[in-house]
């Protein structure tokens, strides 16, 4: 099952790549980090 998603992670990262779209910036990560240190 780990696996799976584990693949399935690092196909995502490179047709991301393919696609010619950065992969590492992730907006609702840091809108939670941004919300999180309000607190």
């Amino acid at each position: 099952m780990f696996s799976l998603i584990y693949l399935g992670d690092w196909v995502s990262y490179y047709l991301a790549i393919l696609n010619g779209v950065d992969p590492t910036p992730v907006r609702v990560i840091d809108y939670l980090k941004n919300e999180l240190s309000k607190v």
